[in-house]
C-alpha cells in the first residue's frame, strides 16, 4: 500500500485530509515562551490574538528528523511505501527532515520525497492528486514522478493587507515594507522557482484590491486545469471572501472550487487580510 504524507503548510481541511487518508506532519510555531504544533496547539486565531498585543510576530520552525521518523514508523510497521510532498525547500527544511527521518528508521528505500516548490494549497492540490493516484493503484515511485511533474504546473499567488508580517518573518525586505506602508500598497505575492516574490503592487482597500487581483488572473484561470482551484484566506473578511468565490464561479471554468483557511504557519508569515488563489496550469 502507498501512503501519502504532507506537512501542515498544505492547508487542506480536516475533511479532505480524512477522506483522502493523508497523514500530516505539523510544523512548529513559537509565541513568546510557548511553542506548539501548527493546527494542533496553535490555530490562526491564536496568531492574530497574540500579535495584537505583541510588537513581534511568532517564530516558525520545521519539524525535526525525529518528528518525521516517528510519523513514518506507522507506515514502516505496516510495510507501506510513502510519498511525502512538502513545502518548497527554498522556504523550509521539512523535505530534508523526512529524508533523514526515513534513514533513521531504515525505511529510506520506501519513502519518496517530492519538493512541491510551493506552499499552502499549492501543496494541497498536489496532495489530493497523489492520493487519487494511490487509489488508482500506482506505485510510490510512479506517484512521486507524476506529482513532481505536476508541481511545475502549480500556480500560487496571494494579496496581503500589510507587509509587516512578511518583513518581520524575513520573507520580504524591510525597505519594501516601509514603501508599502507609505504608499498604502497591497502587494501580490507569487511563488516562483520555489520562492516568494512581489509580483505586482495594488493600491486601495483590500476589497477593491481583491477585485483587481481576480480580474488580472482571469485570462490565466480560463487556461487552467479545470479539475479544481483553491481560494484560501487568512484573517480575511468572510463576506469579501464569499464575493471572491462568486467571481471565480462566474467564470464557469472549474469543476471544483475549493476553499480553505490558512493554517498558523502561513498566517504567521502573511498576516491578517490575506487572500490567495491556487491552481494548476492545464497540461500542454
Amino acid at each position: 500500500m502507498v501512503r501519502i504524507y504532507g506537512d501542515s503548510t498544505g492547508d487542506l481541511t480536516e475533511e479532505l485530509i480524512r477522506d483522502n487518508d493523508i497523514t500530516i506532519i505539523p510544523l512548529y510555531v513559537t509565541m513568546g515562551n510557548f511553542t506548539g504544533r501548527d493546527g494542533i496547539e496553535v490555530k490562526p486565531s491564536d496568531i492574530f490574538r497574540w500579535t495584537a498585543y505583541s510588537e513581534d510576530i511568532p517564530k516558525t520552525a520545521a519539524f525535526s528528523p525525529d518528528d518525521a521518523a516517528k510519523a513514518l514508523c506507522a507506515a514502516r510497521d505496516k510495510g507501506d511505501d510513502v510519498v511525502f510532498i512538502g513545502i518548497s525547500e527554498e522556504l523550509s527544511s521539512c523535505c530534508n527532515s523526512v529524508r533523514l527521518g526515513a534513514e533513521a528508521i531504515g525505511w529510506e528505500d520506501h519513502v519518496h520525497v517530492v519538493d512541491s516548490r510551493n506552499l499552502c494549497s499549492g501543496i494541497g492540490i498536489l496532495l489530493l492528486h497523489a492520493a487519487a493516484l494511490a487509489r488508482e493503484g500506482m506505485s510510490a515511485g510512479q506517484i512521486a514522478e507524476e506529482t513532481g511533474k505536476m508541481a511545475g504546473r502549480i500556480r500560487s499567488s496571494f494579496v496581503i493587507d500589510t507587509l509587516d508580517f512578511l518583513a518581520k518573518g524575513g520573507r520580504c525586505s524591510s525597505v519594501t515594507a516601509v514603501v508599502g506602508k507609505a504608499l498604502k500598497i497591497k502587494p501580490r505575492i507569487a511563488v516562483k522557482d520555489g520562492a516568494m516574490c512581489v509580483d505586482k503592487k495594488y493600491r486601495g482597500d483590500i476589497a477593491a484590491v481583491t477585485k483587481h487581483y481576480l480580474k488580472d488572473l482571469k485570462k490565466e484561470l480560463l487556461r487552467a486545469d479545470r479539475n479544481c482551484i483553491f481560494l484560501v484566506r487568512a484573517g480575511y473578511p468572510e463576506e469579501l471572501f464569499e464575493e471572491a468565490v462568486r467571481m471565480v464561479e462566474e467564470l464557469g471554468h472549474f469543476d471544483r472550487i475549493m476553499t480553505a483557511e490558512a493554517g498558523a504557519i502561513i498566517s504567521t508569515h502573511c498576516g491578517p487580510g490575506t487572500i490567495g488563489v491556487f491552481y494548476a496550469d492545464a497540461e500542454a
